[in-house]
């Protein structure tokens, strides 16, 4: 991880199976797939903050894979639903500014 200005750089690794989704309302994310493939979703809901890796209702769903770059805005719900296999990402996040 690099911090820079309050901001971050991190290389992630997910595997299949259950993750997480999230919304950060103090950061704009850009992730860039290393390598990899799988579906992601942005927008909606989250139907269950407690359990997260019931994922989202709603929202928008992409393939994305290799090569691809994803910006996700500050309070936008995303999350993985599907990975194949594995999936590796360059995640970085920018503060909102105050």
């Amino acid at each position: 991880m690099v911090a820079a200005s309050g901001g971050r750089i991190l290389i992630r690794r997910r595997q299949d199976g259950p993750n997480n989704a999230s919304i950060h309302y103090n950061a704009t994310e850009i992730y860039q797939i290393i390598s990899g493939s799988g579906t992601f979703i942005t927008g909606g809901t989250i139907p269950d903050p407690d359990n997260r890796t019931a994922g989202i209702s709603g929202g928008v769903e992409q393939e994305v894979r290799r090569g691809d770059f994803l910006i996700i805005p500050p309070g936008t719900p995303h999350w993985f639903s599907r990975i194949n296999e594995s999936i590796t990402y360059m995640e970085t996040r920018f503060p909102v500014p105050p």
